[in-house]
C-alpha cells in the first residue's frame, strides 16, 4: 500500500523506540527500553543492581544484559562523569584487570574495560560511561 500524496506521520519517540525493540528482540538482541508498566507485570520486578530500589520506589528503571538501573543512579552516575572523565585512564589498572580470568565488562552494553574510558561499579553492577550518557539523555527533563 502506498502513502503516495498523503503526509508522513509522526511518532511519538516511545512508539519509535517500540518498534526498535520489536525489532531487536526478532533478532534475539537485548531490547533498549522497557516501559515501567510493562516491567510491573513480571512475576518478579526489577530491583537496581545499583542501588536496590524496587520498580515502586523510582520513577523509571532501564534493564541492561545483566543488570538494571534506576532513574535516580542514573543521575547519580551522570554527576560523577565529569570529575571521572578528567582523571587520566591509568594503562596498568587496565592490563591488570584484562588478566583476569572474567575481566569487567559493562552490564548494559557488554563493552569491556578497553574499549570504554570509564566505568562506574555499582552493587551488583558494572556501567560505562557511554551508557551513563545514554541513559542520560534518554530520561524525561521533568523527572527531578
Amino acid at each position: 500500500m502506498s502513502n503516495k500524496g498523503l503526509p508522513p506521520t509522526k511518532k511519538t519517540a516511545l512508539e519509535l523506540e517500540a518498534e526498535i525493540n520489536d525489532i531487536l528482540e526478532a533478532m534475539g538482541q537485548p531490547v533498549l527500553y522497557r516501559p515501567t508498566s510493562e516491567l510491573l507485570k513480571l512475576a518478579t520486578p526489577p530491583l537496581c543492581s545499583f542501588c536496590g530500589r524496587g520498580i515502586n520506589q523510582v520513577t523509571q528503571m532501564i534493564p541492561g544484559n545483566d543488570a538494571n538501573i534506576c532513574d535516580q543512579c542514573v543521575k547519580f552516575c551522570s554527576g560523577m562523569l565529569p570529575e571521572l572523565l578528567e582523571q587520566p585512564v591509568e594503562h596498568q589498572v587496565i592490563s591488570e584487570l584484562l588478566k583476569l580470568a572474567t575481566p569487567p565488562l559493562c552490564s548494559f552494553c557488554g563493552r569491556g574495560v578497553d574499549q570504554v574510558a570509564k566505568m562506574i561499579a555499582g552493587n551488583d553492577a558494572i556501567i560505562c560511561y557511554q551508557c551513563v550518557m545514554f541513559f542520560s539523555a534518554t530520561l524525561p527533563k521533568n523527572n527531578a
